[in-house]
């Protein structure tokens, strides 16, 4: 649904496979190593989730439906072949929806301000570990 532009059916796609990993109990990993394939394959699938329903419910300004992990889902998938530092967007996304969607909370603005410069910060952060990323697979 995410590559036909279909991003409505994407996070109800998305949200049906995050009622399943909590009804699994899969969203309270608390370990960042898997022991055998099988939880390597589940921890996969699980941060695949995480992400998608980070970035779809932000796109489409929804709560998220997956409860927030115990663990950094860059920290237990961290072995594997993929994107790290797109996984690492996933705090940075989650604060924003939050900023977003949190209509009750009067920020004033310099902390607000305090916010989006730490956002700015973790995001600086992130563009340099995808260019290290980058030049180590170029390399």
């Amino acid at each position: 649904m995410q590559i036909i532009g279909n991003p409505v059916e994407c996070w109800e796609l998305t949200s049906h496979a995050s009622r399943a990993i909590v009804a699994l109990g899969f969203h309270q990993i608390d370990k960042t190593v898997p022991e055998n394939d099988v939880e390597k394959e589940i921890y996969a699938i699980v941060g695949n989730c995480a992400y998608l329903d980070s970035v779809m419910s932000l796109l489409l300004l929804r709560p998220r439906s997956l409860p927030k992990l115990r663990v950094r889902v860059s920290d237990f998938l961290r072995d594997q072949n993929n994107a790290m530092s797109m996984l690492e967007m996933i705090p940075v996304h989650d604060k924003i929806l939050d900023l977003m969607l949190d209509s009750n909370a009067k920020r004033s603005p310099a902390v607000l301000k305090n916010e989006v410069a730490e956002l700015r910060s973790q995001m600086e952060d992130i563009y340099k570990l995808m260019e290290k990323v980058s030049k180590t697979i170029s390399s």
